[in-house]
């Protein structure tokens, strides 16, 4: 019997890894289209990529539904996701879009988010994006993913590095600049702002201190809406690639919040949220945040006219 080699031996426990989560897209599947028979469900994220990491892994979806659905189809979805997630505790985040409303808000994503959902890339022409745009949309790409990974690089390295091997090659950069970098945060960071702010190492540090627990400063603030935008704008911040990074940030805001409004666990704080990232909207007057106010006015009309309840005042399941 000849011996596997350590890769061989790697990429068959990967492979034998996705059993059960290609069983759970499966039920997923089923359990969508017994509720929506024009539902189509696919996975996305790392179980399409080599960052896949048995049972560490989430297995985020992605579901599409027909243009016309009820307040029923979306309870029934909702349960049935709940189901399969008591038997399945690795089924992630549920991305819910419709034709009418994904040719509404598709403009505000980032189109490196995007790609990471191949299915509903396929769908969007991605647009040639001017430099300062597109770095901003880096930056932000960056952020959002080092925000959803910080508890686990605060240790270090330690299982991350294929991870953001793609991570950072989905933006053009090459990882080993960054890998090689025995502090993760730092290495990320100043990756993730250096190519809008590299003139700005203050601002770097800041937002450092601010990853490792420290006071949020105004820049901090500015640069992370989704978190602050609950205090009152300082507007003289507003200027420049900081501009560009909070508009950058209030996009994927929006197109975020709306493949994920239906089944929303805190659905009853959308609208609000949403209202006061349209105040800090308000004090900017230029085409983009115009728009970008028009698409978070059309998403509050959106989560505003759901009857879907909170999930904590859910009927009992049958």
């Amino acid at each position: 019997m000849i011996p596997l080699r350590n890769h061989e031996l790697g990429a068959l426990t990967a492979r034998a890894g996705r059993v059960p989560y290609r069983i759970a897209l499966f039920l997923v599947q089923n359990q969508v289209k017994s509720v929506c028979p024009g539902a189509r469900v696919w996975a996305r994220n790392s179980f399409l990529t080599d960052a896949f990491r048995p049972f560490k892994s989430d297995l985020d979806i992605t579901i599409w539904l027909p243009s016309h659905t009820n307040d029923g189809i979306e309870r029934e979805l909702l349960r049935a996701l709940r189901r399969i997630k008591r038997i399945f505790p690795a089924l992630g985040e549920a991305n819910v879009y419709c034709e009418e409303g994904f040719r509404r808000f598709i403009r505000f994503a980032n189109q490196f988010e995007l790609r990471r959902d191949p299915p509903t890339c396929l769908r969007f022409q991605i647009p040639h994006l001017p430099v300062d745009i597109r770095n901003a949309q880096v930056s932000v790409y960056l952020l959002r993913m080092l925000e959803s990974n910080l508890h686990l690089l605060r240790s270090g390295w330690d299982g991350q590095q294929v991870k953001w091997q793609y991570h950072l090659r989905q933006v053009q950069f090459e990882p080993e600049s960054v890998l090689g970098n025995p502090d993760p945060i730092r290495g990320i960071l100043n990756c993730a702002l250096g190519c809008s702010l590299a003139t700005n190492k203050s601002i770097i540090e800041q937002v450092y201190s601010y990853l490792h627990g420290g006071e949020a400063s105004e820049i901090v603030q500015v640069l992370f809406p989704n978190r602050f935008c609950y205090l009152e704008l300082p507007r003289a911040l507003l200027e420049g690639q900081v501009r560009e990074l909070f508009l950058a940030q209030t996009a994927w805001e929006i197109w975020g919040l709306y493949g994920q409004q239906l089944l929303y666990e805190q659905k009853m704080d959308l609208g609000p949220h949403l209202r006061r990232l349209l105040g800090w909207l308000a004090q900017i007057e230029d085409e983009r945040a115009t728009d970008l106010r028009t698409g978070l006015e059309q998403l509050v009309a959106v989560v505003e006219a759901s009857n879907l309840p909170n999930p904590s005042d859910q009927v009992r399941e049958s």
